[in-house]
């Protein structure tokens, strides 16, 4: 009775066995991977947040190097043609013309203070003649000096360029006073003769004031340059103001 639950139980673990052989031996080899899904959607982004809080200022940083000084205290005025519109006066014999102006209070630039402490200076653009060998004519081109020139214009009409194509002029200013700047410019209206006798430019004889001023409606020009006496380093007494190119570069002048 013993030795058959034996062989009953020895006969199971031998059935066990044998169908665990048979459910390995079913199971076949790893299939490939399949493809891959779609791509998600991208979410809605969330809403900003509230701003935050301002920071505690920082200390203040240590004061930098001094600027190189400036030309604030120079004051100049731009080119402006000069003013000979109140008065006029032709010599009998029409050899000269001169025309000014006689308006004694109306420069308001120039104030006492101004007069007292300041370097005051006019300078004048004007056109001076140049021959030119290559075309054999004379030309006008600009110069600039201080306190009078001595330039030309082109007489109306003259299609030249010669010498007796233009008409001479001097410009100087008067001396300067509070509130007061005058020109004064005499043209010569002359030629001379054979025997070096001054005559009258005959085709200028009997023009009015008016045609003589419109000559010079254009040219000259003058530009005032006022130094202040506040202006550091004393700069102005290594400037030479008769070379208007130095005073130019030295207080960066604009044209």
């Amino acid at each position: 009775m013993k030795s058959r639950f034996v062989s009953l139980v020895q006969g199971g673990i031998g059935l066990v066995a044998l169908l665990f052989m048979v459910v390995v031996s079913c199971k076949g080899p790893e299939g490939p991977i399949g493809p891959a899904g779609p791509t998600g959607t991208t979410g809605t982004a969330g809403t900003t947040g509230p701003q935050g809080v301002s920071g505690v200022a920082g200390a203040t940083g240590p004061q930098g190097v001094s600027g190189v000084t400036g030309n604030a205290n120079v004051v100049y005025t731009a080119w402006k043609p000069v003013d000979v519109s109140s008065s006029y006066f032709r010599t009998a014999d029409n050899l000269y013309t001169y025309m000014g102006n006689d308006n004694s209070t109306d420069y308001p630039l120039i104030t006492q203070d101004v007069f007292n402490k300041s370097l005051i200076y006019v300078y004048f653009k004007y056109g001076a003649l140049k021959y030119d060998p290559s075309t054999a004519e004379e030309k006008l081109v600009e110069r600039i000096q201080p306190a009078n020139a001595y330039g030309y214009v082109k007489l109306p009409g003259h299609t030249t360029s010669t010498f007796f194509d233009y008409l001479s002029y001097n410009v100087y200013n008067q001396p300067i006073g509070v509130n007061f700047l005058n020109f004064t410019l005499r043209m010569d209206t002359q030629t001379f003769d054979a025997n070096g006798k001054p005559q009258p430019i005959p085709e200028l004889v009997g023009k009015n004031a008016q045609f003589f001023r419109d000559l010079v409606k254009d040219m000259p020009q003058y530009r005032v340059v006022i130094v202040n006496a506040s202006t550091p380093g004393g700069r102005a007494g290594t400037v030479d103001f008769k070379d208007y190119a130095a005073v130019k570069r030295a207080y960066n002048l604009s044209d």
